[in-house]
């Protein structure tokens, strides 16, 4: 039996954390934190009122991170968040794109643009 939270439903089938969990390797709770570490890092990069907007147009951003794992987002850098995880920090170059991807999928044009520019930094 396993200490971890339950993991919500809607999020362990959400697309994005199956194409993680397929492509990757990494686990179900992996998938969501490291999904989260990088959307809340990329809302450090946006305006408040850019972030609303993104949340309105992909809903389930909100939803994965709120799903953080306790105390994670707390860790200040991605790579002591991917450790926190159990995975190396260089798992961060290879989640990105598919954060990105996924975001940009359900995004307006005008938004495409202000989530590259935050995943770039």
């Amino acid at each position: 039996q396993s200490a971890a939270p339950a993991l919500d439903a809607s999020l362990v089938s959400n697309p994005l954390i199956k194409n993680l969990t397929t492509t990757l390797g990494v686990t179900p709770p992996q998938a969501i934190g490291g999904t989260a570490a990088i959307l809340n890092d990329a809302k450090g990069n946006m305006s408040t009122s850019d972030f609303t907007a993104l949340t309105k147009q992909v809903p389930q951003t909100a939803t994965l991170l709120n799903a953080a794992p306790s105390g994670l987002l707390g860790l200040g850098s991605l790579g002591s968040q991917f450790s926190f995880l159990g995975m190396d920090a260089s798992m961060i170059t290879k989640f990105s794109p598919l954060v990105l991807e996924y975001l940009q999928s359900g995004a307006t044009p005008g938004m495409d643009k202000i989530l590259s520019a935050a995943f770039a930094q």
